[in-house]
C-alpha cells in the first residue's frame, strides 16, 4: 500500500507546474472520510479543480446501528483506498483576504462497507424499566459489503481565507446525495437491485498554497 501510494504521488507532482494553487485536505462526506491533494485553476471568479483522495476505513461502528451506507466506507484493498474528485466554484463576494464562492462538488470511488447489526434473539421480562421492548437481548453482527462504486455529488458554498501573499485556507459546506452502484456478492440483505442512493453532507478543510504569487 505504501510503494503504490508513493508511486502515485510522484506521478501526480509534474502537475504543480501547470495548475495555479495546490491545496491538501481533509473531507468528511456521506460515504465517510478522506483526504485528498487537489489541484487549482482560477480565471476570473472561476475556480476549477481536480484532485487525488485517499478513503479512511470507518471506524465507529456505533453511529448509524443498522444504516449500510451512511459513513460506513471501509476500503480493504489497495485500489480501494484511492478516489478521485474534480469541483467547480463560482466566486460570488469577495473582499481583501477573503473570497466567498458557490460550487459543486463531485467524488469518486469504488470501495467496500462495514456496519453492525443487532438481531434479536431472546427475551428476558427482569430487564423491562419502562416499556416491553426494554427486555429484548440483541447479537451484534458485524457485516462487511460490496465493493461498490460511490458517486458523490454536492453543491454547497465555501470560502478562501488569505494568510498572506502564499497561502491560504479553504472551507466548504454543502449537501448532496450519494449514488452507489454494484451488487453484493456475500450478503443478500444488501444492495439487491445494484443501485441505491443516500443523502448527506459535505465538510471540507484544507491549506493551500499559490503557486502563481511571488512571495515579498
Amino acid at each position: 500500500m505504501n510503494y503504490k501510494f508513493q508511486v502515485v504521488m510522484l506521478l501526480l507532482l509534474p502537475l504543480t507546474v501547470i495548475s495555479q494553487s495546490v491545496l491538501g485536505g481533509y473531507n468528511s462526506t456521506a460515504s465517510g472520510h478522506s483526504i485528498s491533494m487537489d489541484y487549482n485553476f482560477n480565471k476570473q471568479n472561476i475556480d476549477f479543480g481536480f484532485g487525488f483522495g485517499v478513503n479512511l476505513p470507518t471506524r465507529h461502528l456505533d453511529e448509524g446501528i443498522n444504516e449500510f451506507y451512511n459513513k460506513k466506507l471501509y476500503p480493504v484493498k489497495t485500489h480501494e483506498y484511492f478516489a478521485i474528485k474534480s469541483y467547480f466554484h463560482r466566486t460570488f463576494y469577495e473582499i481583501t483576504n477573503l473570497k466567498a464562492f458557490a460550487f459543486y462538488d463531485v467524488q469518486l470511488r469504488r470501495s467496500g462497507a462495514r456496519t453492525q447489526m443487532y438481531l434479536g434473539n431472546r427475551y428476558d421480562s427482569s430487564l423491562i424499566v419502562n416499556r416491553p421492548e426494554d427486555g429484548i437481548l440483541y447479537n451484534e453482527f458485524i457485516l462487511e459489503y460490496g465493493p461498490y462504486y460511490w458517486w458523490e455529488n454536492t453543491i454547497g458554498v465555501g470560502m478562501d481565507i488569505s494568510l498572506g501573499n502564499n497561502f491560504f485556507i479553504r472551507q466548504k459546506f454543502g449537501v448532496g446525495a450519494t449514488m452507489i452502484y454494484g451488487f453484493d456478492k456475500g450478503n443478500n440483505l444488501v444492495n439487491l437491485f445494484g443501485r441505491t442512493h443516500i443523502y448527506g453532507f459535505l465538510a471540507y478543510f484544507g491549506v493551500g498554497y499559490r503557486l502563481n504569487k511571488k512571495s515579498p
